[in-house]
């Protein structure tokens, strides 16, 4: 079994107003040869999980 990765608490902020202390995950997407460089929120209990529509496009997805 692989050693747990500790990830550092990094305060966030939405539209200029503080949210508070979020674990971040440094990740690179990849789609079809298109890169997105992301820090994803770690969140051990959702349910569901979603992305960023900017990071979508930038990677290719088209939303119809």
């Amino acid at each position: 079994m692989t050693p747990p990765i500790r990830f550092p608490y990094t305060q966030r902020s939405i539209t200029g107003e503080e949210t508070g202390y979020v674990p971040l995950l440094p990740l690179v997407l990849e789609k079809d040869g298109h890169t997105q460089s992301v820090a994803a929120m770690l969140d051990t209990g959702a349910a569901v999980n979603v992305m960023p529509y900017s990071v979508g496009a930038a990677l290719g997805f088209v939303f119809e």
